[in-house]
């Protein structure tokens, strides 16, 4: 029967190569990070300021007999996901 180790907290597991530093993403081939915490100076917003905007419905481009296809168009934009503050998605 296999194990979950799902359920084992994570000081209790046995690991054959030592853990370092969970945090950081770091690996032991390199000692590199794979990023850091970047922290924000924007204040946040009270919860749910505003009311939610459903979207339209996307209507497929093109049916067939089992399979709706559909055209989406990927393009970087500034928005408004903070109140006031405005970032590039």
């Amino acid at each position: 029967m296999a194990r979950d180790f799902t359920h084992v907290p994570f000081h209790r597991m046995q690991a054959k190569t030592p853990v370092r530093d969970v945090r950081g993403g770091g690996n032991l081939e390199s000692e590199s990070s794979a990023g850091g915490l970047l922290r924000s100076t924007a204040r946040l917003p009270a919860l749910f300021p505003e009311p939610f905007r459903m979207p339209p419905v996307l209507r497929p481009s093109r049916t067939d007999r089992d399979t709706d296809r559909y055209e989406i168009t990927q393009r970087a934009a500034r928005v408004e996901i903070l109140p006031g503050l405005r970032t590039e998605v």
